[in-house]
């Protein structure tokens, strides 16, 4: 599985870049101009092109309405988030219920119904929206507004930051072969969601330190969110019949893309109009109440994963295996 870590170390170097191409460019240009950047990826598609392996000649099938399904599923449920209508909320329940009865009668679905009565994968499936959706709330969103807020830090200062904290996640990403000969998949999911709730509850409990503590804490949850994603992976993998997983795995990054959305969404409420009155009228206070409320998302996944994934594990492998 070393690829996969590879696979995180890639990811975690290309957000240093974005993290810093975006600093600069809303600090320094218009932020409209972040919408061009993209378009540098159109001059890696003739390399794409010449490296991939040749595919057998035929026609290809793609679910475009299951695809569409899944969309309408993933904007109401963020939509609700941000409005909390009734209305949404109906469509959301109407979508799910349509998607999900699209894939019990449809022979050639993106993703089958089976999917969904694999308790495992399904489980695995909530722990990762909860747990993925507090990297966006805490390390993408409420971790800037922060630092602009109350430390009063430039964009193209805090992006600065997130350098050493990529970097780290990426060296752990590359090492997470070595990491997966000492820990199996349980303990290391176990270890780095515990790395998670802890940076996020030291961040509220510590607003108003050094920055340098916050830069720590950023570090700390970053490389606990790459060490995290192979091995949550692999476990929710582990009763997958071998002809699935692929699906299974395109699905499963599906639900962490979903989850960043999701955690924006929340994340973004929450610094708009939590108000828990547990730490004093301030700032200061005011942030360290939001990432409280993150917190208890990450321990909900936590306890989910502690008490009803492990006894559903069919056996306590290393996911190097």
């Amino acid at each position: 599985k070393k690829y996969y870590g590879f696979s995180t170390a890639s990811f975690q170097i290309a957000t240093v870049i974005g993290t810093l191409t975006g600093g600069f460019i809303t600090t320094h240009l218009a932020w409209q101009n972040l919408f061009l950047v993209p378009l540098l990826s159109l001059f890696f598609i003739p390399f794409l092109l010449k490296y991939l392996p040749e595919e057998s000649k035929g026609k290809k099938y793609i679910d475009a309405l299951g695809i569409i399904l899944v969309a309408v599923v993933a904007v109401t449920a963020m939509i609700y988030l941000t409005n909390f209508s009734w209305l949404v909320l109906m469509g959301f329940i109407f979508s799910t219920a349509v998607f999900l009865l699209y894939i019990s009668h449809k022979k050639n679905a993106f993703i089958t119904i089976d999917f969904f009565k694999n308790k495992l994968f399904v489980l695995t499936l909530l722990v990762a929206l909860l747990i993925y959706s507090t990297q966006a709330a805490f390390t993408l969103n409420t971790f800037s507004f922060l630092l602009t807020t109350v430390y009063h830090m430039q964009l193209d200062r805090v992006s600065l930051m997130f350098i050493p904290a990529c970097l780290a996640a990426a060296l752990v990403g590359s090492l997470s072969g070595q990491i997966a000969s000492k820990l199996d998949s349980f303990q290391a999911v176990l270890v780095s969601m515990l790395a998670i709730v802890l940076s996020i509850l030291l961040a509220a409990f510590l607003m108003g330190a050094s920055v340098f503590i916050f830069a720590g804490l950023l570090i700390l949850s970053s490389c606990a969110f790459a060490m995290m994603y192979a091995p949550l992976m692999h476990t929710g993998l582990e009763r997958m019949p071998e002809a699935n997983k692929g699906t299974a795995i395109g699905f499963y990054n599906l639900c962490i893309n979903i989850a960043m959305s999701v955690g924006f969404t929340y994340s973004s409420r929450f610094i708009d109009g939590v108000n828990l009155s547990l730490f004093p009228s301030t700032v200061e206070g005011h942030y360290s109440e939001v990432l409280l409320m993150i917190s208890f998302v990450a321990l909900s996944a936590l306890v989910l994963f502690v008490f009803l994934i492990r006894g559903q594990i069919p056996n306590k492998k290393s996911f190097s295996d």
